[in-house]
């Protein structure tokens, strides 16, 4: 008998992120198990449902992306300048991963910002450091949850109208979106 093929979590997930991009939502479990050369048991076994291993897809673009630059933000002792640098990765995360976060949508979920509950997605992470803001005396109390989610979904759903090409003439500079943002942010966040 011959032995199962091995494959790494990066392997089985850059295999799925091809899978979900190409077939959509729908792609059975077994199709992408297929595609990688293991059983569905074997996919099963690293991710309980498709809904986590869809998760994981698109944690792992996070972490890469806006993770990496999350020491730059906590340096940063300006807050315009941090949010902008956050604002900046975030926007970026959601462009080049577009189509996963569309086919998230189509799948019933618009809680893309919220993904990650457990500490790692993007709402969590950024709430932290809204949190750590308000902890160092730099922004008024909030409820740093919330403020992560407007956060990252005003800048979620830019990428998301740009990616449907919905962006009525003239189309809005991302550079001057994400001023705004952060200056609308840090309004309402700053003491007075």
């Amino acid at each position: 008998m011959a032995r199962p093929k091995s494959i790494t979590d990066a392997e089985l997930l850059a295999v799925a992120r091809a899978a979900f991009l190409e077939h959509g939502y729908g792609v059975p479990v077994s199709t992408i198990a297929r595609l990688a050369g293991v059983s569905s048991a074997a996919v099963f076994l690293r991710f309980p449902t498709k809904e986590a291993l869809f998760q994981r897809v698109i944690l792992g673009a996070f972490e890469a992306q806006v993770l990496a630059v999350l020491p730059e933000v906590d340096s940063e002792p300006i807050p315009a300048r941090a949010l902008t640098v956050l604002a900046r990765a975030l926007l970026a995360f959601f462009r080049q991963h577009a189509g996963l976060v569309l086919l998230r949508a189509a799948a019933g979920s618009n809680r893309m910002c919220a993904l990650g509950e457990g500490g790692q997605g993007p709402a969590p992470v950024i709430s932290g450091w809204f949190q750590r803001q308000v902890d160092a005396g730099r922004f008024v109390e909030v409820d740093p949850a919330l403020t992560a989610r407007v956060f990252c979904a005003t800048l979620g759903d830019y990428a998301m109208v740009e990616a449907a090409g919905l962006h009525p003439p003239p189309a809005v500079d991302p550079e001057l979106y994400i001023a705004a943002v952060v200056q609308l942010t840090l309004n309402g966040l700053l003491p007075r």
